[in-house]
């Protein structure tokens, strides 16, 4: 089911991308895709945490234990 809702997603991010380098300078044109670019990474993310709530309660997400930096998570997460 990832793969159905992920896909279409991929193309409309990876279609808007080399639009906004052609835009030539159409101001316009540059906020709307702008605007679907930012939209697509959003909705991506909200997929990706819908496929891991279906996970967990079909109880098939897998946990294992790392060492990890909570600053260096910190930081990471401050920067999106």
């Amino acid at each position: 089911m990832s793969h159905e809702l992920r896909t279409p997603m991929n193309a409309i991010m990876g279609m808007t991308s080399p639009a906004m380098r052609r835009t030539l300078g159409d101001a316009r044109l540059l906020d709307h895709l702008e605007k679907i670019n930012h939209a697509s990474h959003h909705l991506l993310a909200v997929i990706n945490s819908i496929l891991d709530i279906s996970r967990i309660e079909a109880e098939r997400l897998q946990c294992s234990n790392k060492s990890t930096s909570v600053r260096r998570r910190c930081r990471t997460s401050c920067r999106r």
